[in-house]
């Protein structure tokens, strides 16, 4: 009695059957996994832009003593123009504007004092005086984008802001 070695046809395309579908299934998994990651890093850059952005409009804003609310910077709109000071130690008074302008936040109207960073655009920033009582505040709301690149989400981030020169004897 003669015995076969080697296998037969069928179990060859069996096993070639189980190989490339578990081929595919690995291969998909990458595909998704690399697709999660991109989708993630898009994300986080757009949260870190809105919170730099805001943290800079949020600092501008509390040390603000009040609105000019003179024409072109009627509000709500996408610019504001507040009455201030220097900074929290040098009461000079002075103004400063954030503004809407190519896509990014900006202040004083100065594109090298731009508030978002590139790769993300500004598609919507919008100013509303809130007054009540003793003080003001300001609500402010702005959209984001991130461009280039496969994955492009698009998020509204809100905050609001009491202008504290608003209310403290300075």
């Amino acid at each position: 009695m003669e015995q076969r070695r080697g296998f037969s046809i069928i179990e060859v395309l069996v096993y070639v059957a189980i190989l490339a579908t578990a081929s595919v299934l690995i291969v998909s998994s990458i595909v998704q996994l690399t697709q999660l990651y991109g989708k993630g890093r898009a994300e986080r850059r757009l949260v870190l832009a809105a919170e730099n952005a805001f943290e800079r409009i949020t600092r501008e804003l509390r040390l603000a003593q009040s609105i000019d609310t003179a024409s072109p910077y009627t509000l709500p709109g996408s610019r504001i123009k507040l009455n201030t000071f220097q900074s929290y130690t040098d009461f000079t008074p002075t103004t400063r504007t954030i503004d809407l302008d190519s896509g990014y936040a900006v202040l004083d109207n100065n594109l090298a004092k731009i508030l978002t960073p590139i790769g993300v655009a500004v598609t919507n920033l919008t100013f509303t005086q809130l007054t009540g009582g003793a003080s003001d505040a300001v609500r402010v709301q702005m959209t984001l984008t991130t461009s280039g690149g496969p994955f492009q989400p698009t998020r509204t981030f809100f905050t609001t802001v009491v202008l504290r020169g608003s209310y403290l004897d300075i």
